[in-house]
């Protein structure tokens, strides 16, 4: 046969090594509650039944004189633990509110004084203090636990009674009185006595409870059905066959242990009715014979307990180890998820996607960028006309005047053009950039949210302002033909129309042109040398926005460059940085991974071993149930 105390070691050692801290929390008192149990070597016999079953009379005939005093309503709020101990009628209360006492018969001042300073109730014996605990409507609802020492009583001292609350059926009141029976039931009585009155044999009510709150103890029931005294002959054999096929139709107990009693005739009375003296001997033959066989099998009783208890909490371990192993399961395979996506490769390969995707919306930004000079060029080529045209001229006018003039109209018209296109283009790149560099930064943070270790931590780069240098721009191409036809003009200078037409025939390039203007200024021809001047000078204009343009080109291409390594260099930064974090991550988690696949194999294995257990308790608890 199974023994039980050779499971404990090891169920402590599955609570202490395969459980969770919060469920080892949760079965070791049920571990060590079960231990004392086991330890102890008292029988626990319940008495349930509804309000006015006969339970209090039914208690004092096991006892063998009038402890309890019959209540007018329920009243109890606690189970009421007596026994058969010491050398005078003793007991232990504890109240609601808090207050313990311990009395005797030969002491009952403590628990007296707290009833009459508390209650207003006088008590002057034991038995007084007992009756107002048990059946005072007021005081008796307020008792928290009670248990009664009476010496000499009938039941054998290894036997605890138990008298739990009596319900009344329908009453709000009563509800928590099926709670704390169905606790001392399930929990604490080794079996448990069913009283029924012959009146009202196996209610409706009382068949209700017993399936809704202690079907899984129905087997360790003695089901009694009391005051038979009251019944004639005939009805007694009615009720009884009444009774027992309830049990056996309505609780599904095919052989029940059934009993019909009557506890009055134990209990010493005045007189015996005449019309009950036949029976009184009868009655009092059956109750010492449902004595007999109730200690007896009560020990069985609390072995089939025993098993059924160790049996449950084994099946509960099985389901937390069980919960574990899935859990266990489910960290294994996030893990493995986690390490695949961690890998260096994975990071860099994350990184270079993240550098294209910038690189792109770089391009992008910059795609639609107007970075036109059209706009420049021509209203610079239009003020040096309007300048050339208005403006009187002479040699040494046009080139310490009018052309620094030029100049520096031509060179403020580009830096304000570039000055706005600088602080656009560097606008649209910092802008684009540092939105980049956010984003990655965003996708690093939130793909290690669980491990600060990899998240980055660098600042924002900055974006250096675009700058653009203006080409050098001089005219000293026309200034030197200018002084070159300056000197042509000094030799016909006495006439101002030959002048100008032996100016004009000398002058063949657009250079020349320039030194012609000034002839032609002298003379009659001032006009046409103006408009020639600005053919000449219009080129050169276009000449110098045509370099600025391709310069501006190079410099967007440049910043473009300058900004893509930039991005590179952040991404590179964070692989390179947090490589070696990663790196020591995964080790940590190989083994951690390690470490979980053992704990699986072990939770396992503890699975396996406490289904074997309850295969055995269960084989146990078999025969248990044949043989009682």
């Amino acid at each position: 046969m199974l023994s039980i105390t050779h499971i404990f070691p090891y169920l402590e050692a599955v609570v202490e090594g395969q459980l969770s801290s919060n469920d080892a929390l949760d079965i070791k008192p049920k571990l060590d509650n079960l231990r004392s149990k086991i330890g102890d070597k008292r029988l626990y016999l319940a008495v349930v039944g509804e309000f006015s079953s006969g339970k209090s009379t039914f208690i004092n005939a096991l006892l063998g004189f009038r402890l309890l005093k019959d209540a007018v309503m329920p009243t109890t709020a606690c189970a009421t633990y007596i026994q058969n101990a010491g050398t005078a009628l003793s007991l232990n209360v504890q109240f609601f509110d808090g207050n313990k006492f311990q009395a005797t018969e030969h002491n009952i001042s403590s628990v007296a004084t707290y009833l009459r300073r508390t209650h207003h109730i006088e008590t002057h014996s034991m038995q007084e203090v007992v009756d107002v605990l048990t059946s005072h409507n007021k005081v008796a609802r307020l008792v928290k636990s009670l248990s009664i020492n009476v010496p000499n009583a009938k039941i054998p001292q290894n036997i605890v009674i138990i008298d739990t609350p009596g319900f009344n059926p329908g009453s709000a009141s009563t509800d928590n009185h099926y709670e704390i029976t169905q606790h001392v039931v399930e929990h604490v009585a080794d079996a448990a006595l069913i009283l029924t009155p012959c009146e009202q044999a196996m209610s409706a009510t009382l068949i209700r409870f017993l399936r809704e709150k202690l079907h899984r103890c129905l087997h360790r029931c003695i089901y009694i059905v009391t005051r038979f005294d009251t019944m004639d002959e005939w009805s007694r054999n009615g009720v009884e066959e009444y009774a027992r096929n309830r049990i056996i139709s309505d609780l599904g107990i095919n052989n029940p242990r059934f009993y019909a009693e009557s506890a009055i005739t134990m209990l010493p009375v005045k007189r015996i009715p005449d019309e009950r003296k036949s029976d009184w001997a009868m009655f009092q033959r059956e109750f010492k014979r449902f004595e007999t066989e109730t200690w007896r099998e009560l020990q069985r009783s609390k072995d089939i307990m025993l098993h059924e208890h160790i049996g449950l909490l084994t099946h509960e371990m099985a389901q937390l180890c069980q919960s574990r192993l899935q859990r266990k399961v489910g960290e294994l395979r996030n893990m493995a998820a986690f390490l695949d996506t961690i890998r260096i490769e994975n990071i860099t390969t994350v990184c270079n996607e993240m550098v294209a995707q910038s690189i792109n919306a770089l391009d992008c930004a910059l795609q639609s960028f107007d970075s036109s000079l059209h706009g420049a060029t021509s209203r610079c080529i239009a003020k040096a006309e309007s300048m050339i045209m208005d403006t009187k001229y002479s040699t040494s006018n046009f080139e310490k005047v009018l052309i620094p003039e030029i100049i520096e109209a031509v060179n403020h018209e580009a830096n304000m053009r570039l000055t706005e296109i600088s602080a656009t283009l560097s606008n649209r790149v910092r802008i684009c950039v540092h939105g980049q560099i956010s984003i990655m930064q965003r996708i690093f943070s939130s793909h290690y949210d669980k491990f600060p270790a990899l998240r980055p931590q660098e600042r924002l780069p900055n974006t250096d302002l675009v700058r653009i240098d203006t080409p050098y721009l001089s005219f000293s191409a026309a200034i030197q033909e200018t002084k070159s036809l300056d000197k042509k003009e000094n030799i016909s200078m006495l006439g101002g129309a030959a002048a100008a037409g032996i100016i004009g025939s000398l002058l063949l390039g657009p250079i020349g042109l320039l030194a012609m203007v000034g002839g032609a200024m002298l003379g009659s021809k001032d006009k046409q040398i103006r408009e020639r001047a600005v053919e000449l000078v219009s080129p050169e204009i276009s000449k110098y926005f045509a370099m600025l343009a391709i310069r501006l080109r190079d410099e967007i291409q440049r910043t473009k460059a300058q900004y893509r390594g930039l991005i590179q260099r952040f991404a590179n930064d964070h692989i390179d940085k947090y490589g070696q974090a990663v790196s020591a991550m995964i080790r940590q988690h190989e083994e951690k991974k390690r470490l979980i696949n053992n704990q699986i194999k072990g939770l396992n294995t503890t699975i396996a071993n406490l289904g074997n257990i309850q295969g055995d308790i269960e084989h146990e608890l078999a025969v248990l149930k044949y043989k009682h």
